[in-house]
């Protein structure tokens, strides 16, 4: 083992000085890595890649442990003439948002995962997190996709977000600071995830389906909002006499008011407000609150859910939920806020 380990280490010196500088190089680096391992089996090998915070450089640490007796850290750094001690006067937690599980999400992550998600802050938070569970999962358990598969991926974000041709998608890609490698990365992992999603759903539709049968009814709604909680408490007693749309006309005030609105949808039984999801044909239901006004709904119509295409697909992405939440219950997050 002793001779192993002495191996690893004259070794080890040209493998760090071999390895690529730059930002978009890292995946090369991982491949090298690999095959350092391959050369010496009997050695634990660990590669910590420091990204350093408006840099399009990379440096690298390299790991090896010495059976149970210990681990021998090396590092090799070019002569830049920068000073170390000016170069490493950062916290090491200064360009961490968030570290789930111990892997540690960067500011640069969070911005471009800000800018792809556009409005949805209200779940900001909860999606920052998430994604650092989805990366931790496909690290986990890596997911192979072909050429060809990466290709169409990218070929559907690029018509999703507005890139109607290669020069609009090269200035994209400049604006939000990502190289040709991370746009694919980017694009790829939305593959990765519907793959990841077949898979935590596999085999399990049908009996969800039989478990949870009516969350997937086909229903049409009347839905009413904007009232206070006294009007709102008026329009469903007397909407369970003469229907919720009669009802609204007659007892809402005749002024103009910006935040009342009514709507004929149609979703499924589990899209609905907890109070209204086993309604049945006819029913109202209310009064209750959503987003600080106060709503009643009138079911029109249910239809028996089917286990056709699009069931299947809401059961998929209920079986991804529930699978996700329970790996973000079991989290170790801790957020770095000062």
């Amino acid at each position: 083992m002793q001779q192993a380990f002495d191996s690893a280490v004259v070794h080890a010196t040209e493998f760090l000085k071999s390895l690529p500088r730059m930002r978009e190089d890292v995946r090369s680096a991982n491949e090298r890595l690999n095959q350092f391992r391959s050369d010496h089996p009997e050695v634990r090998a660990d590669l910590l890649i420091d990204q350093p915070p408006g840099s399009t450089e990379v440096d690298y640490d390299l790991l090896l442990g010495e059976s149970d007796n210990g681990t021998l850290a090396l590092s090799w750094r070019a002569d830049n003439a920068d000073p170390w001690v000016v170069k490493y006067t950062e916290h090491w937690a200064a360009n961490f948002v968030v570290t789930v599980n111990g892997h540690n999400v960067k500011v640069q992550d969070v911005l471009l995962l800000l800018k792809i998600i556009g409005q949805r802050d209200n779940r900001l938070l909860d999606d920052i997190v998430d994604q650092a569970l989805l990366f931790q999962a496909l690290q986990e358990d890596p997911i192979e996709i072909s050429d060809e598969e990466a290709q169409s991926a990218a070929d559907r974000f690029r018509i999703r977000s507005g890139l109607r041709s290669a020069e609009a998608t090269r200035r994209w890609m400049k604006e939000m600071g990502l190289t040709a490698d991370r746009f694919r990365d980017l694009a790829s992992s939305e593959v990765r995830i519907e793959k990841l999603i077949n898979k935590v759903s596999a085999d399990r539709v049908e009996s969800y389906f039989a478990q949870h049968r009516d969350q997937f009814d086909q229903v049409l709604v009347f839905e009413i909002c904007g009232m206070d909680n006294e009007t709102a408490g008026r329009v469903v007693e007397r909407g369970r006499v003469d229907g919720l749309l009669s009802a609204a006309q007659g007892l809402l005030p005749d002024a103009a008011n910006e935040h009342l609105r009514g709507e004929l949808h149609a979703c499924t039984a589990q899209d609905l407000p907890a109070e209204a999801r086993d309604g049945a044909e006819g029913s109202v239901i209310g009064p209750f609150a959503r987003r600080n006004v106060w709503c009643a709904l009138q079911v029109i119509r249910r239809s028996p859910a089917e286990l056709n295409a699009s069931t299947r697909t809401a059961i998929r992405e209920q079986l991804f939920r529930d699978w996700l939440n329970s790996r973000c219950q079991q989290a170790a997050v801790r957020w770095h806020w000062m």
